[in-house]
């Protein structure tokens, strides 16, 4: 009536409550952010992946970041809102857009790291579908 316990049995046990948790915990991990505005972004003339490009808008004396996105190896990116909390549309307006590495090896002029220097530069139409910045980051 009763079952013995047996090594067999406590391996099988054992594999079982390690199958439960990898299939918790990897669906614990945070999820991809999808349907942002989209974009390319290309220096010199070529994709890079791992650039981060922020958007910001100008307010009184200082900027305010709206959103950003990383591009991938195609330069393709979707932008996200900060603390990446969910995908951004991106509303009409014009903004200062900086961009940084994000893990690439690529030099970027240091005016473009911060909104108040950067020379990039979006204005965004209510009929615009796609984002396509092509930025000359060789030295003036």
């Amino acid at each position: 009536m009763y079952s013995t316990v047996t090594i067999s049995n406590i391996r099988k046990i054992a594999v079982c409550l390690v199958l439960m948790m990898v299939t918790v915990f990897q669906s614990c991990g945070p999820q991809p952010i999808s349907g942002g505005t989209e974009g390319v972004l290309r220096l010199d003339g070529q994709t890079v992946s791992e650039i981060q490009i922020s958007l910001y808008q100008k307010e009184g004396g200082s900027f305010r970041l709206c959103g950003f996105g990383t591009t991938r190896d195609d330069g393709w990116f979707a932008l996200v809102q900060p603390k990446a909390v969910g995908p951004l549309s991106l509303p009409p307006g014009e903004y200062h857009c900086t961009i940084e590495s994000a893990g690439a090896p690529v030099r970027i002029r240091k005016e473009f790291l911060k909104p108040e220097t950067s020379t990039i530069m979006l204005n965004w139409e209510p009929k615009d579908r796609v984002i396509d910045l092509d930025i000359n980051t060789q030295s003036k």
